[in-house]
């Protein structure tokens, strides 16, 4: 099949059909891992609802930014846009109304772009809610045989990619690593190589967070092996997680090699990649992966200056802020700077429940963990604890 991967380069996959077993095992793996980090407990630092209305706005004197107030209008479009497609009590599918299958790719080829950018800017409950009707539909037409199935897998496989990162703020890791091989699948079916990849990089990133390297890096080598068809932010994407498996695995002399790789062949504009579409991936995504590296090879000095460097930047999304401010406590944790960390902290447990994200919820709690055992006398570190009534949500 032209541009897709050979049955040795699938990941271990058997077969292009996901079959039930498989996702079973992958759920039952996940949620075992999942168990034995119940609490918490790791972090990258331990090595060392509704939009508001522009009237609403104005009446308290506040100006909407205008990147905000283009995304709040794409958000109503895509919601009145969704009106026909089921997600309201009364579809167009109960009236006797039936879209053609062309007008339901045209117009998920229009919002799925759209959704990303909604979802870097915060609004995620809106896009879990009208994302969930499409991906029924999309995957049924992406399995069905017709002169539209290649286009509807690619959309499918892009709307799987969505899903698995608001599964991944949920901490739902099972669901999220269900969804990437779904996108692998639908990529297969597309004859798209680089959906396939993008695919293979997000099972990378789930395997990151559940701490389990090897097979982190299994899979990024599994990527590796076909970089040179890939474009360059995929290609520098697949040395990021790279560098990030080998410093978890301690093995330094790998994990600089691939962070200079991914320096080397990152794009200067990633927006202008052909593949930014479907990725959204841009030098805050490499710089973030480089500090998850250097904390894990204990050089915090070295993690700090590539904090300093994201925070000068000026395009800096409202979901890259808050795992910004992670990675600043994280950081300074393992600086041994406690007053720093402390503020750090508070700014990321609040930026967290801003956004619902049960993940970066948890990560501000792990240093709050840390913070606890290493100064457990200190006021700061004991004022925090108004942030976390519960450990976990």
């Amino acid at each position: 099949m032209p541009g897709s991967w050979s049955s040795s380069t699938a990941c271990r996959r058997d077969d292009e059909r996901l079959t039930r077993n498989e996702q079973a095992e992958a759920c039952s793996f996940l949620d075992l891992t999942t168990k034995k980090r119940r609490s918490f407990t790791r972090t990258d630092a331990q090595i060392g609802d509704t939009i508001p209305g522009e009237a609403d706005l104005e009446k308290e004197g506040i100006d909407m930014d205008p990147e905000r107030r283009k995304l709040g209008m794409a958000l109503a479009c895509s919601i009145l846009l969704n009106s026909p497609l089921g997600l309201q009590p009364l579809s167009l599918a109960q009236r006797g109304i039936k879209l053609h299958d062309e007008e339901l790719l045209d117009i998920c080829k229009t919002e799925i772009p759209i959704w990303w950018r909604l979802y870097f800017q915060g609004y995620h409950a809106e896009v879990r809610n009208v994302l969930s009707g499409h991906l029924l539909r999309l995957s049924t037409l992406a399995e069905r045989s017709s002169r539209y199935q290649r286009q509807a897998a690619n959309l499918a496989s892009q709307a799987h990619q969505l899903a698995f990162i608001l599964a991944i703020q949920q901490q739902d890791f099972c669901t999220a690593l269900m969804h990437t091989q779904r996108a692998f699948h639908c990529g297969m079916i597309a004859e798209d190589f680089n959906l396939q990849t993008t695919a293979l990089i997000r099972e990378g990133y789930v395997y990151y967070l559940v701490n389990d390297p090897e097979s982190m890096l299994y899979v990024y080598q599994k990527a590796f092996q076909h970089c040179e068809k890939m474009p360059p932010l995929i290609e520098a994407q697949t040395y990021t997680g790279l560098a990030k498996s080998h410093a978890f695995l301690k093995q330094e002399n790998e994990a600089d090699h691939f962070i200079g790789l991914a320096r080397d062949t990152f794009p200067e504009h990633p927006e202008e990649d052909p593949t930014y579409v479907c990725t959204n991936w841009d030098s805050f995504t490499r710089d973030n992966y480089e500090v998850i590296a250097y904390l894990q090879l204990n050089q915090p000095k070295n993690a700090w200056q590539v904090c300093e460097k994201i925070a000068k930047t000026e395009t800096l999304r409202t979901t890259q802020r808050a795992e910004l401010l992670v990675r600043q406590a994280e950081t300074s944790f393992a600086l041994g700077k406690m007053d720093q960390c402390c503020s750090y902290v508070e700014q990321a447990v609040g930026a967290a429940w801003e956004l619902d994200s049960d993940l970066r919820y948890n990560q501000a709690y792990n240093v709050y963990h840390l913070l606890l055992n290493k100064w457990p006398r200190e006021k700061e570190v004991q004022d925090l604890a108004v942030w976390f009534p519960r450990q976990g949500r």
